[in-house]
């Protein structure tokens, strides 16, 4: 996602540089050796000068700041740079996970903290080199609560943002839509490694269907009894509009899995535990399937 995005913000013409912040000096050295990002999508094809730094190198203050890291790297992340931070920052959060949201919009109120949620696809086919697979929805929205929804701060935002190429809407309530993606994610995500299967498949199967259900109203019980979200009708509906639309799709957590790599799931089901907690309610099937999950990437890990 970092390649695309720097790679879609260096066409614009209003965009005086895009940096991308790398960990490593080899990264850095492997960017200087590609000439940039080569971005394709379908037949067409471009090569972005994006140039890359080791993150304690840089020295410059940071206008706006997209962060595309995995939700349980964000922080540290952020950390690492925040004493380039001006009152006038921009933070733009790309994860999935509304607790690392919230906690980052708290702990950087002296700067603006957004979202950005979105259902494009992008994969690397080697480094560097980032393929925009599927065109989909991106919602930008205010996180930081003495912000508010002001339009004329929204309208300059948009106009640092490749708005048609990632197809970009300002949603003056991304929270609500954050919470909703939160959810959806928690239905299906930790089933997909459990069962170790495309997002469609769980729909395919009575036994995994059936587990799907009683999650979907679990779900949607304890976030109807946390104040912070939104009020959900039928979770199950939208979680099936979902897989429907992404049949083919592994989810992310899976792929991550699948490579043996640190997985975004604590950012999911556990969080919803805690929230069970506070509100002193129980989550039966959340905790069986976190038992479930840990027990899948041992033996992935045999």
């Amino acid at each position: 996602m970092a390649c695309l995005w720097a790679a879609r913000l260096w066409e614009l013409p209003n965009i005086e540089s895009v940096l991308l912040l790398l960990r490593s000096q080899s990264a850095v050295a492997d960017l200087q050796k590609a000439g940039g990002i080569r971005l394709r999508r379908g037949k067409t094809e471009i090569l972005a000068p994006v140039q890359g730094h080791f993150i304690p190198s840089v020295d410059a203050p940071i206008s706006h700041l997209l962060v595309c890291t995995k939700a349980q790297d964000a922080e540290e992340a952020i950390a690492s740079v925040a004493h380039l931070f001006t009152a006038d920052t921009n933070i733009v959060l790309l994860q999935n996970g509304i607790k690392m949201q919230q906690k980052v919009s708290k702990h950087y109120d002296k700067q603006k903290v957004y979202a950005l949620s979105t259902s494009q696809g992008a994969y690397l086919q080697a480094p560097f080199e980032v393929v925009h697979a599927g065109f989909g929805q991106s919602y930008l929205g205010v996180l930081s609560p003495s912000l508010g929804d002001k339009p004329a701060q929204a309208e300059r935002l948009m106009q640092s943002f490749p708005v048609q190429e990632m197809n970009i809407q300002w949603d003056a309530n991304i929270t609500a839509r954050l919470w909703i993606k939160f959810a959806i994610n928690c239905a299906i995500n930790g089933l997909t490694v459990i069962y170790n299967c495309r997002n469609g498949e769980l729909l395919q199967h009575p036994e995994r269907l059936a587990t799907l259900r009683t999650l979907c109203d679990e779900i949607q019980h304890i976030l109807n009894h946390t104040p912070a979200s939104p009020a959900l009708d039928n979770l199950y509906t939208q979680v099936e509009t979902v897989l429907l639309a992404t049949a083919d799709n592994v989810s992310s957590t899976l792929q991550d899995a699948r490579k043996g790599q640190t997985t975004e799931f604590t950012q999911f089901n556990p969080y919803l535990c805690e929230l069970a907690q506070n509100y002193h309610l129980t989550a039966p099937a959340n905790e069986r399937l976190i038992h479930q999950f840990s027990a899948t990437l041992a033996r992935m890990a045999d």
